[in-house]
């Protein structure tokens, strides 16, 4: 099994150390952000330097995700702004909606989720974007929409959060 699926199954500790002694260090970030660990997260995004230009957009956008576990949003929303100006990928996308405020961003997760269904990404991860979904329609008070996408979360995740 690899770093990504452990993570994706919520076994972050063994997903990050998996990571590590495998020189992953996406899913390293990964691990420590979801285990609340915004400083060893943004060390290791910073000395990640990739070669492939969807892994750097992706790298400035969870770059931006720590930013505003730190608290500051208008920088996690520069930087996941230049991140789906690079490369438009699923998770790219998905911090690019989470930044924006829900009308604008409700367009980004459509378009992440896509993507991820056309990969046919594990349901995990199409839980997750379909909960961010949910909340968004429900903050612009579109009720039966989000509550269409929270079942679809369920159906994909029993426990997408």
């Amino acid at each position: 099994m690899d770093a990504l699926a452990l993570y994706r199954q919520g076994r972050y500790l063994e997903a990050l150390s998996l990571a590590q002694a495998q020189g992953q260090p996406q899913a390293a970030a990964l691990a420590l952000l979801a285990l609340g660990k915004a400083g060893p997260a943004q060390e290791v995004l910073s000395a990640w330097q990739p070669a492939h230009p969807s892994e750097q957009a992706e790298r400035l956008a969870l770059l931006g995700f720590v930013a505003y576990r730190r608290g500051d949003p208008q920088t996690y929303r520069r930087l996941a702004l230049a991140a789906a100006q690079q490369t438009q990928t699923p998770l790219t996308l998905y911090h690019l909606g989470l930044s924006l405020p829900p009308k604008d961003g409700l367009l980004a997760l459509q378009e992440a989720l896509q993507a991820l269904e056309a990969q046919s990404a594990p349901p995990v991860e199409q839980a997750r974007l379909c909960y961010a979904l949910a909340r968004t329609l429900r903050r612009l008070g579109r009720l039966a929409e989000a509550l269409a996408y929270a079942s679809l979360a369920t159906l994909h995740d029993s426990q997408p959060y």
